[in-house]
């Protein structure tokens, strides 16, 4: 069999390969990311009018969260499962089209309202320790991208199709073409306003518009086609994808109101703290989104086939995926964490402690939360979204309130440990609500767990910013490459002697590839 007929085999849709492609696009988009947050930091550094760009989001987002975000996704993709499983896929379709009217009038009427009432929600919630004028920044910046709420809502709906279909890549792609957006306003739309901030708005803008239009047209190529005429909000399966979905909505308002919250109080603190924390928190994003969020969203159709056939499939096709991204986020982590100075330097071009320090303070958080995505996926494959959201709502007091204290106490680092200690505590909560659910085995995947955050931290003292060969791109990128294969090698052994099952049956596999014999443990 010749490489392409090898290639042509392979199932692409499988959990395996989709978490990979998924990751792959993830970090391609990321990338993106991080290139538009270097460009953005070069031409506005740390100051005030970042502060004002970063603050300006939280509208839009907020309206965005509160209707859509990953809520659809958990929602629709199990409903439009089972519709074309017991009925048809025209019945389906039907559905996709009626939802899509659906969240149209909402995010229209929530955008028109938010813009009315953007300059009171500046003043008083998003940035009360603004000055005036920095307010009136960025009421202007949250109006310009009151425009997005709409088309980012269809595209998380047209997201959710494309998963439900299987056809991961464009979807994970988004981030790509939301980025290329951003980049185009900094480089090029910043030169045609007084003040270039506002071409960076309206490069949002440009992205969004590319983010939903290329996969529109994919899911026009799969057939679809648009119905305006749909309009049966009141049936059966569009109730019970609301139902479904409003549980899952008010979860993310959760972390929506932390935002708010924390972005009032970093307002309050010096020139440039939402700004380094906007960066951090960017930079916490790729870990997040490379193993959580690829491994969750490729997962989540398995997980729903496997709760239909019983407890005992979905107990093992769960823990088989948890056990994976404990290895995988450890290892992810502990890369990062050893480099996280020379990282801000190579990505941002800022040599400023304060992103860094952000950043590790976020790593238990980051942790936690990439582990958390697949434990609410595996609720939400069991169409229980109240659980998730009632124990988000109690961490989103807890956070709030440790927020203000630690705020007060560490300054904007206050913010990145209150992030972190909510996130462990969601964590436990959930899991052992899950465990007890699913009878699964807490001490086997607890033990994981500490034996691979014991390694993050040991690394880390041992290794932090070790190797360093000097300033300069060059220097600095061969200090992050050497740390980075002495981090993998050091795992490779450690696994070994603490018997980490996943990573040696792996490590043996290839041995075995290459023709040499190992002793197993």
């Amino acid at each position: 069999m010749n490489i392409y007929s090898k290639l042509r085999s392979i199932d692409w849709s499988s959990p395996r390969f989709a978490t990979l492609i998924i990751a792959i696009a993830y970090l391609l988009s990321r990338v993106f990311g991080l290139v538009r947050d270097r460009l953005l930091a070069s031409h506005f550094g740390i100051g005030i009018q970042t502060d004002a760009y970063t603050a300006a989001f939280r509208i839009p987002e907020f309206i965005f969260n509160l209707i859509a975000a990953g809520s659809l996704a958990v929602s629709f993709i199990p409903v439009y499962l089972a519709i074309q499983k017991r009925s048809s896929k025209a019945k389906a379709e039907d559905l996709y089209n009626t939802l899509w009217n659906f969240v149209i009038i909402v995010a229209l009427i929530g955008s028109a309202i938010a813009f009315a009432l953007t300059p009171w929600l500046v003043r008083y919630l998003i940035a009360p320790g603004f000055e005036p004028a920095t307010q009136e920044l960025v009421s202007h910046l949250s109006r310009i991208m009151l425009a997005t709420p709409v088309l980012f809502v269809l595209s998380s709906l047209i997201g959710a199709y494309l998963q439900a279909k299987r056809r991961f890549i464009i979807d994970s792609l988004s981030g790509v073409f939301y980025n290329f957006g951003i980049i185009v306003g900094i480089v090029f739309f910043t030169k045609l306003f007084d003040n270039p901030i506002y071409g960076v708005a309206w490069g949002v803008v440009l992205g969004t518009f590319i983010q939903f239009v290329i996969p529109t047209l994919l899911t026009v190529s799969l057939g679809w086609r648009y119905d305006p005429g749909a309009l049966k909000f009141w049936d059966k399966d569009v109730l019970r994808v609301v139902k479904i979905t409003v549980p899952r909505i008010l979860a993310t308002a959760t972390d929506q109101v932390i935002l708010v919250v924390q972005n009032g109080l970093g307002s309050y603190l010096a020139t440039g703290s939402i700004a380094s924390y906007y960066f951090a928190n960017n930079l916490k994003n790729v870990p997040l989104g490379m193993v959580g969020a690829s491994m969750s969203v490729a997962t989540f159709p398995g997980l729903i086939q496997a709760a239909l056939k019983g407890q005992r499939v979905m107990k093992r096709v769960f823990e088989r995926n948890f056990e994976i991204a404990i290895v995988i986020v450890s290892v992810v982590l502990s890369l990062m964490a050893v480099s996280a100075n020379s990282l801000v330097i190579l990505i941002y071009g800022l040599d400023t402690k304060i992103i860094a320090n952000l950043f590790l303070l976020l790593i238990p958080g980051v942790f936690a939360y990439s582990l958390l995505l697949l434990i609410a996926r595996a609720f939400y494959a069991l169409e229980d979204t109240k659980t998730p959201f009632f124990v988000a709502f109690g961490v989103m007091i807890f956070n709030i309130i440790a927020s203000v204290i630690l705020s007060r106490t560490f300054d904007v680092e206050g913010l990145a440990i209150a992030v972190s200690l909510s996130g462990g505590l969601q964590f436990i909560i959930l899991a052992l609500l899950l465990g007890r659910r699913l009878k699964l085995d807490l001490i086997r995947l607890g033990k994981s767990i500490l034996v691979n955050g014991f390694f993050i931290l040991m690394i880390w003292l041992m290794m932090s910013e070790q190797f360093d060969f000097g300033e300069g791109f060059i220097a600095t990128t061969l200090a992050v490459g050497l740390r980075s294969c002495l981090v993998l090698s050091i795992y490779l052994g450690y696994a070994r002697l603490m018997r980490i099952r996943i990573v040696n049956n792996w490590v043996d596999r290839w041995w075995a590839k290459l023709g040499i014999r190992r002793e197993t443990n």
